[in-house]
């Protein structure tokens, strides 16, 4: 064996060798209800003939209740045909303040306006992350059900 060939043997050994540093995943169902109190700002809206209202950044805040709780920011934008109500309706970024950490995450919505099935996907600061989906319900809140991931 040349000289390379047996440090690369040992090198190989060495690693199948090593013990594992697989670190065990908790997931941990959660559901939750959004409610949103304030547009902070409209962002740019604009019409496309004939019926598309057209939305950019606009700012929302409130709060969640349930298994995730507290202070919620959502940046929206929105394309909505106003006859129909159908169009990939609404997708966006936002952040959640909890007592333990923040959550930064996107959501999409392209089901109908209010009634549709969003997912969102979002990292918190203490490596934990979540996926799950942002349901519509008739009286204006959302329901979050989804699935925390721990480190």
């Amino acid at each position: 064996m040349t000289r390379s060939s047996c440090t690369v043997a040992l090198l190989l050994a060495a690693l199948c060798a090593a013990p594992s540093t697989a670190v065990a995943l908790v997931r941990t169902p959660v559901t939750s209800v959004l409610t949103f109190t304030a547009q902070e700002s409209p962002g740019t809206v604009w019409f496309t003939p004939p019926d598309t209202l057209h939305v950019r950044n606009e700012v929302d805040t409130g709060f969640a209740t349930g298994d995730l709780t507290g202070a919620v920011t959502a940046v929206v934008n929105r394309d909505l045909g106003l006859d129909s109500g159908i169009g990939c309706g609404q997708r966006g970024t936002f952040t959640m303040t909890t007592d333990s950490v923040v959550w930064t995450g996107t959501f999409t919505d392209c089901g109908q306006s209010d009634h549709g099935i969003n997912l969102v996907v979002a990292h918190a600061t203490d490596g934990s992350k979540l996926l799950g989906r942002l349901i519509g319900q008739s009286d204006g809140t959302i329901l979050i059900v989804g699935t925390v991931t721990t480190p």
